[in-house]
């Protein structure tokens, strides 16, 4: 028997919860209408609890694949909401994306499946080439939302 590491989740969705999510968006209407943020922006609102319910199976290790209405999947994923305040000023609203945090944002209909799935294919064959040498926390779940669905390709096993 291997002696694994624990698993470390440090996915936010413990952190922020649904009037943190809103009061969020409503800073950035607040900033917009201030003519600090220049660029458009498309907000979430109604949908919290079932994000968070969604963000409960997601690790740090596990990439996001968003469209651009994400501010509620940047923040559930991890990154902090100064930062992503930071970039939604610096008019990024639409397009955050972070390697830190792995997550990666499209305004092009559909363009997170082919990415999510190209993504998904080479962590599996990563962990396919290492799965002999040592033991990965390699991602186990590519989470791929579009704007009227979304679902998570789970990746167990490295066939």
């Amino acid at each position: 028997k291997m002696n694994l590491p624990a698993l470390k989740c440090g996915v936010s969705h413990d952190k922020m919860n649904k009037e943190e999510l809103i009061t969020f968006e409503e800073e950035c209407v607040k900033r917009f209408l201030n003519k600090e943020i220049r660029s458009p922006m498309h907000l979430s609102g109604g949908n919290e609890e079932q994000l968070i319910e969604i963000f409960k199976q997601i690790k740090q290790e596990d990439w996001v694949f968003t469209t651009y209405r994400n501010h509620y999947h940047v923040l559930l994923k991890g990154m902090p909401r100064e930062e992503l305040m930071k970039q939604v000023l610096a008019n990024h609203s639409m397009h955050i994306m972070s390697k830190e945090y792995k997550i990666v944002t499209t305004a092009i209909v559909c363009g997170t499946i082919p990415q999510a799935v190209g993504v998904a294919m080479a962590i599996k064959r990563k962990e396919k080439e290492r799965l002999e040498k040592e033991y990965t926390n390699a991602p186990k779940n590519v989470l791929v939302v579009e704007d009227n669905w979304g679902g998570i390709i789970h990746m167990s096993g490295a066939s």
